[in-house]
Protein backbone atom coordinates (compact mmCIF):
# COMPACT_ATOMS: atom_id res chain seq x y z
CA UNK A 1 0.00 0.00 0.00
CA UNK A 2 1.08 3.60 -0.32
CA UNK A 3 2.14 5.87 2.54
CA UNK A 4 -0.87 8.23 2.33
CA UNK A 5 -4.16 6.40 2.76
CA UNK A 6 -7.17 8.63 2.14
CA UNK A 7 -10.87 7.88 1.79
CA UNK A 8 -10.40 8.56 -1.94
CA UNK A 9 -7.64 5.96 -2.22
CA UNK A 10 -9.87 3.47 -0.38
CA UNK A 11 -12.60 4.23 -2.93
CA UNK A 12 -10.17 3.42 -5.79
CA UNK A 13 -9.08 0.17 -4.15
CA UNK A 14 -12.67 -0.89 -3.55
CA UNK A 15 -13.69 -0.02 -7.12
CA UNK A 16 -10.79 -2.15 -8.41
CA UNK A 17 -11.43 -4.99 -5.95
CA UNK A 18 -12.52 -7.57 -8.52
CA UNK A 19 -9.49 -6.85 -10.70
CA UNK A 20 -7.24 -7.16 -7.64
CA UNK A 21 -8.87 -10.49 -6.73
CA UNK A 22 -8.30 -11.77 -10.26
CA UNK A 23 -4.64 -10.77 -10.06
CA UNK A 24 -4.34 -12.49 -6.66
CA UNK A 25 -5.92 -15.63 -8.09
CA UNK A 26 -3.20 -15.62 -10.75
CA UNK A 27 -0.55 -15.51 -8.02
CA UNK A 28 0.24 -11.79 -7.82
CA UNK A 29 1.78 -11.45 -4.34
CA UNK A 30 1.16 -7.68 -4.20
CA UNK A 31 -2.53 -8.19 -5.00
CA UNK A 32 -2.77 -10.81 -2.25
CA UNK A 33 -1.22 -8.33 0.20
CA UNK A 34 -3.69 -5.59 -0.81
CA UNK A 35 -6.64 -7.94 -0.25
CA UNK A 36 -5.28 -9.04 3.14
CA UNK A 37 -4.69 -5.45 4.26
CA UNK A 38 -8.10 -4.32 3.03
CA UNK A 39 -9.89 -7.20 4.78
CA UNK A 40 -8.03 -6.46 8.00
CA UNK A 41 -8.89 -2.75 7.74
CA UNK A 42 -12.57 -3.56 7.20
CA UNK A 43 -12.51 -5.71 10.36
CA UNK A 44 -10.62 -3.00 12.23
CA UNK A 45 -13.15 -0.35 11.18
CA UNK A 46 -15.89 -2.16 13.10
CA UNK A 47 -18.55 -1.17 10.63
CA UNK A 48 -22.18 -1.19 11.63
CA UNK A 49 -24.36 -3.80 9.96
CA UNK A 50 -25.83 -1.06 7.74
CA UNK A 51 -22.39 0.28 6.74
CA UNK A 52 -21.17 -3.23 5.91
CA UNK A 53 -24.28 -3.92 3.84
CA UNK A 54 -23.98 -0.66 1.88
CA UNK A 55 -20.26 -1.32 1.29
CA UNK A 56 -21.03 -4.80 -0.04
CA UNK A 57 -23.93 -3.69 -2.23
CA UNK A 58 -22.04 -0.80 -3.85
CA UNK A 59 -18.51 -2.15 -4.21
CA UNK A 60 -18.90 -5.91 -4.39
CA UNK A 61 -22.38 -6.32 -5.90
CA UNK A 62 -22.10 -3.31 -8.24
CA UNK A 63 -25.32 -1.51 -7.30
CA UNK A 64 -25.58 2.24 -7.66
CA UNK A 65 -26.19 4.43 -4.64
CA UNK A 66 -29.69 5.12 -5.96
CA UNK A 67 -30.42 1.37 -6.22
CA UNK A 68 -29.10 0.79 -2.69
CA UNK A 69 -31.22 3.64 -1.37
CA UNK A 70 -34.33 2.14 -2.95
CA UNK A 71 -33.46 -1.30 -1.56
CA UNK A 72 -32.88 0.02 1.97
CA UNK A 73 -35.73 2.51 1.94
CA UNK A 74 -33.61 5.59 2.50
CA UNK A 75 -32.35 8.53 0.46
CA UNK A 76 -29.39 8.42 -1.91
CA UNK A 77 -27.86 11.14 0.26
CA UNK A 78 -28.03 8.81 3.28
CA UNK A 79 -26.26 6.08 1.29
CA UNK A 80 -23.61 8.56 0.17
CA UNK A 81 -23.06 9.64 3.78
CA UNK A 82 -22.76 6.02 4.95
CA UNK A 83 -20.18 5.30 2.24
CA UNK A 84 -18.18 8.42 3.05
CA UNK A 85 -18.03 7.50 6.75
CA UNK A 86 -17.21 3.88 5.90
CA UNK A 87 -14.33 4.84 3.59
CA UNK A 88 -13.02 7.24 6.25
CA UNK A 89 -12.99 4.52 8.92
CA UNK A 90 -11.33 2.01 6.60
CA UNK A 91 -8.69 4.56 5.55
CA UNK A 92 -7.91 5.32 9.20
CA UNK A 93 -7.37 1.62 9.88
CA UNK A 94 -5.19 1.23 6.78
CA UNK A 95 -3.15 4.26 7.83
CA UNK A 96 -2.62 2.70 11.27
CA UNK A 97 -1.43 -0.47 9.56
CA UNK A 98 1.08 1.51 7.44
CA UNK A 99 2.47 3.26 10.51
CA UNK A 100 3.15 -0.03 12.35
Amino acid sequence: MCNEITPQSVDRILRDYLVIVERAYKGDIDAIAVIDELNEAIRCARLSERQARVLKLVYFDGLTQREVARLLGCSQKAVSHLLRETRKRISECLQQEVLR
